[in-house]
């Protein structure tokens, strides 16, 4: 009897942190990533955060993975463009186009840069399981805002060289709109 017991309490110990295991390693990660947002500015319609640490995880579409990364039938258009720093040099601009959703990808000689993001179908995400479709509660939890805001807000770097453009109605986020500054 005595022998029974310890086998049974070895085995309730087992499947207890098996299971603990279980759901530590099968959760999401970028559920539990948050950034910190930083009120900047009101004075305009548009309430501005600051969140530089929102750039850290940024994930930013290609020519080389954009396909891979968003899995739907683009619709591909190149446009050749004098770069302006060496005007010997012509540099391609991408568009990639999916329903109302628009990538915009300029391709220099060494480097590919995000010009453009403007999306609306849930299925375009970024930074951690921000993408259109999401309620404001989980946008606002997101940033560690703990107030309300407007249906759109934006949230970019200290000296605004990269804003997030967020759009909100009936408190779902309905699009995202990234227009960084390109030098």
């Amino acid at each position: 009897m005595k022998h029974l017991v310890t086998i049974t309490i070895i085995m309730i110990v087992m499947v207890c942190c098996n299971t603990r295991h279980s759901q530590r390693t099968s959760a999401n990660p970028d559920d539990t990533i948050t950034f910190r947002a930083r009120l900047i500015d009101t004075t305009n319609d548009v309430p501005y955060y600051e969140s530089d640490d929102f750039y850290a995880f940024r994930i930013e579409p290609d020519t080389k993975n954009i396909v891979s990364l968003y899995k739907v039938p683009f619709k591909l258009s190149k446009e050749p463009f004098v770069n302006i720093h060496d005007t010997t040099v012509v540099d391609t601009i991408y568009t990639y186009a999916y329903r109302d959703n628009k990538i915009v990808i300029y391709k220099s000689r060494y480097k590919d840069l995000l010009a453009q993001f403007d999306v609306t179908d849930s299925m375009f995400e970024i930074n951690g399981k921000l993408s259109p479709g999401i309620s404001k509660d989980y946008f606002l939890n997101k940033f560690n805002i703990d107030h309300l805001i407007h249906d759109t807000v934006d949230i970019g770097n200290m000296d605004r060289t990269d804003v997030n453009r967020f759009y909100f109605r009936n408190n779902t986020l309905v699009r995202i709109r990234i227009e960084p500054y390109l030098d």
